[in-house]
């Protein structure tokens, strides 16, 4: 079993963390249906909290960005900004806590191995390979034995796994310091959130003056502090200490505590169908990133012969999103 190196530890809590807030974004955002907000609401309070409360890293963070790929900024910007919030707000209307929970977090390691196996041509090991598979198979799980409402819920979840994998892929290969990733969040898409309650494409009870004070200031804290700038600073801290396969096969176990929480909260008990995903996807997220570990893989015993010098080929023929600190992902 390697030695975990203690930069990398701190990757681990950090990751830790942020299942932890992820678990509550799935919970708090099943609540609006049962709040006086609306998405437009949900959108403004996620996205220009921290707009404005990290309004003195707006210059900094400007003048690095124009240092920076475009295309890897543009996918932090999309892939965990405005169109990803209003696809997991579509999804969570129509679905449950429990498949909020587990598909959107549950494909995106799907997503990044397969980017790494065909774009990247990176082997991932067949034990990180059965990982991913299990995690898969709780996905489907959900697509095929929800019912049809359900099931047409899944597909906005589907698409926003997508883009929180671009997200993730992204963070690894750009050198923003991770309060710098939260402003390139929340500025562009607080921007674009207002223009859409203005112009009456999101709906707003906040504008319109009928919201109550208490939810206002609940989401404000949830989604615009504790998930906004918290959790994004936790993720892309996470995501360059131990690698974007690792953090977003250890994001999918959030839907255990979402599903858990989710019973006294919210009350909804979990069906055996959602248990039956939970436990792929705990087991996957634990064969990928535990077992994997464990066992020696073919990699791991030809890695040993290798040379500094065709480490340092392997690493710089791969292109400009290599996740570069894997750390054995």
């Amino acid at each position: 079993m390697k030695k975990v190196q203690p930069t990398v530890l701190w990757g681990y809590i950090a990751m830790a963390a942020t299942i932890v807030i992820w678990a509550g974004f799935a919970i708090n955002m099943r609540a609006v249906s049962g709040s006086s907000l609306l998405s437009g609401d949900v959108a403004l309070l996620r996205f220009a909290v921290p707009a404005v409360l990290l309004l003195p890293r707006w210059r900094a963070t400007w003048l690095r960005a124009r240092t920076q790929s475009v295309l890897p900024t543009l996918a932090i910007v999309a892939g965990a900004g405005l169109p990803f919030m209003l696809l997991v707000s579509w999804g969570a209307e129509q679905t449950s806590a429990a498949l909020v929970g587990t598909v959107t977090p549950g494909v995106v390691p799907l997503y990044v191995a397969l980017y790494s196996v065909f774009i990247l041509r990176k082997k991932i090991g067949w034990v990180r390979s059965v990982g991913v598979a299990l995690i898969s198979a709780g996905v489907m799980t959900a697509l095929i034995r929800t019912g049809a409402s359900l099931s047409w819920g899944v597909v906005p979840l589907l698409a926003g796994g997508l883009l929180w994998a671009c997200y993730t892929i992204a963070l690894a290969s750009v050198s923003y310091k991770p309060i710098e990733i939260a402003v390139l969040l929340s500025v562009p898409s607080s921007v674009f959130a207002l223009i859409a309650v203005a112009v009456g494409l999101l709906p707003s009870e906040i504008v319109a003056g009928h919201a109550a004070v208490k939810d206002v200031l609940l989401f404000a804290l949830m989604q615009g502090v504790i998930v906004g700038i918290i959790s994004t600073v936790l993720y892309s801290f996470a995501t360059k200490k131990i690698g974007s396969l690792k953090a977003s096969g250890f994001g999918a176990l959030s839907p255990v505590l979402s599903t858990l929480a989710a019973i006294p909260l919210l009350g909804e008990v979990p069906s055996v169908t959602t248990l039956l995903c939970l436990g792929f996807v705990t087991s996957g997220v634990l064969v990928a990133n535990v077992v994997s570990n464990v066992l020696p893989t073919q990699s791991r015993l030809s890695g040993s012969s290798q040379t500094a010098k065709q480490r340092a080929g392997l690493r710089s023929s791969t292109g400009p999103w290599l996740p570069v600190s894997h750390h054995g992902s």
